[in-house]
């Protein structure tokens, strides 16, 4: 492959980008991450990682790193009062962890602290190439003289660049040029406008008995959000403007500093104002993931108010369930029907997130006049059902006419089940003599093949052929010492099994133990569903 000549042009270097780099990389496959930006994110963002991003993260070996970058467990709390300073304040947890669902803890660590984090665990990896500073100019498909693919035009510090790739994943944000170029329509509304306030001041012994992630204050000057960056020194005001105003009745220092000693709850504090910045809430998604070679991912293919902290989520997870397609196709493995796949899962997966982040906004705005209204807002500070039992209803899986669960609140209620499209769910098992998570058996660069009890016929039989038939791979894992319990998860009787895509959803459920020939034949249907490539 020559210098200019990629597998993968990622166009955007924020979460969802560079996340793109780290899992190409990890599976050997060649990419350009190109940035207009000179750096990453010089400003707070988003702040919250879910539980099930982390499962995503761990994955890729980069939680650990994360981990001590994050907020104090202590700090996932919602605070409410007339200021920091009121005694009368109430304090909620919010993203309660439950280690019966998930190994992994949702933690609290603002973007521009998260992506230099990432970027450095990018930069670590090959075959990746990152180029910050590097714009796009021009971006077309050329079916060449010999294989398929896209011609760019990047400008940098070194000059203009032509690049040819395989695919290009659009990460580039809410603006984005590969959605503009791809000819995608990005349709929605504008749910809010806002003006953020960052400012320093120390704040450490005031909040030390109620430090929270996020400081609602109402008063009679401020309606406001306080949004921790660390919790101590470095804090982001956030003001939703009211109709009639603009940001230039925000744009002076007196206002501003009037503004934050009121949010505070202490007129004479020594406050060093940082920057203000006006920014629009919004809420679109898409009409299409896919045109041709050109893939969205993360902002560029949907955006939400913050409330509820699920933008940067859906966008990581975009990319766990695009890579392992993309790779596939890449090698030949798969046809380019799985990456159609992608837009079936993801859009309306992503049309339910702003649908929420919405409804969440909305209820934080809204006053809690009622019983109903304080235990709905109570309840959606749990995110479970939608972060860990949302699920897919057609793409790269075989669906086994079964129905998904019911539970009375989908937004936060989650009951694990080992249903085709949906996350395979978390067991704590014994796995090759230590104690570790059920998601940590499956690989990410084949399916998993999980067994009720000790491998007995059919699989002995069925095994060896499927292993060929499957080129992105099967490994098989039985599950002999919990399987109990397993079973009673997955819906399985013993000799029953599922298959795990690399992405960790169920592709395929067998509840009964199949004969040969149906063993067979479904994991043929499998293989359909996947378009994985058939050999031999």
């Amino acid at each position: 492959m020559a210098e200019d000549e990629f597998d993968v042009l990622i166009v955007g270097g924020g979460p969802a980008g560079l996340c793109s780099s780290i899992a190409l990389s990890r599976r050997g496959v060649r990419s350009l991450l190109v940035e207009k930006h000179a750096g990453t994110a010089p400003l707070p963002k988003a702040l919250h990682l879910s539980s099930r991003t982390m499962e995503v993260l761990h994955g890729w070996e980069v939680d650990d790193m994360l981990r001590p970058l994050a907020l104090p467990l202590g700090d996932h709390a919602l605070f409410a009062g007339s200021s920091l300073a009121d005694p009368d304040h109430v304090r909620h947890p919010i993203w309660p962890d439950n280690p019966d669902v998930s190994r992994q803890r949702s933690v609290l660590i603002s973007q521009e602290i998260l992506e230099p984090a990432l970027l450095a665990a990018a930069e670590k990896i090959r075959p990746g190439e990152l180029r910050f500073s590097t714009r796009l100019t021009d971006l077309r498909e050329d079916d060449g003289p010999w294989e398929p693919g896209v011609v760019a035009r990047v400008e940098g510090p070194d000059g203009t660049r032509t690049v040819r790739a395989k695919w290009v994943i659009g990460a580039d944000g809410a603006d984005s040029t590969v959605r503009r170029v791809a000819g995608i329509d990005f349709p929605g509304k504008d749910v809010h406008r806002s003006v953020n306030i960052l400012f320093r001041a120390d704040l450490r012994t005031l909040v030390s008995d109620r430090r929270s992630a996020f400081y609602h204050v109402h008063n009679d000057i401020v309606h406001t959000l306080l949004a921790v960056v660390d919790n101590e020194w470095f804090w982001r005001l956030h003001v939703v403007l009211g109709d009639g105003e603009t940001y230039a009745d925000y744009a002076d220092e007196r206002r501003q500093l009037e503004l934050v000693r009121a949010a505070v709850g202490v007129p004479g504090l020594e406050v060093e104002l940082h920057s203000c910045y006006p920014w629009t809430g919004s809420a679109r998604v898409a009409s299409r993931y896919r045109s041709g070679r050109l893939l969205l991912a993360g902002d560029a293919a949907h955006v939400n108010p913050p409330s509820g902290g699920l933008g940067m989520n859906a966008g990581i997870q975009d990319v766990h369930n695009l890579v392992w397609k993309l790779v596939a196709v890449v090698r030949g493995q798969a046809d380019e029907g799985l990456l159609d796949t992608y837009e079936q899962e993801r859009r309306p997966t992503a049309v339910r997130t702003v649908a929420e982040a919405v409804r969440n906004h909305e209820y934080e705005e809204a006053p809690a006049l009622t019983e109903r209204d304080r235990r709905r807002k109570h309840a959606r500070r749990r995110q479970d059902g939608l972060v860990l039992g949302h699920h897919y209803t057609e793409g790269a899986f075989v669906p086994d006419g079964s129905a998904a669960p019911e539970v009375a609140e989908p937004y936060s209620d989650f009951v694990p089940v080992g249903r085709p499209g949906h996350r395979a769910p978390h067991l704590w098992v014994t796995w090759q003599g230590r104690r570790t998570s059920l998601l940590d058996v499956f690989a990410e660069d084949r399916c998993t093949l999980l067994v009720a009890g000790p491998r007995s016929d059919p699989w002995a039989d069925v095994l060896p052929p499927a292993t060929q038939l499957i080129t992105v791979g099967i490994g098989a894992a039985a599950v002999p010492e919990q399987e109990a319990e397993f079973r009673e998860i997955y819906g399985l009787s013993p000799g029953g099994a599922v298959l795990v895509r690399p992405d960790g959803i169920v592709a395929l459920r067998m509840r009964h133990r199949p004969d040969t020939t149906g063993a067979r034949a479904s994991l043929a249907d499998a293989v359909e569903a996947m378009h994985l490539s058939e050999t031999g």
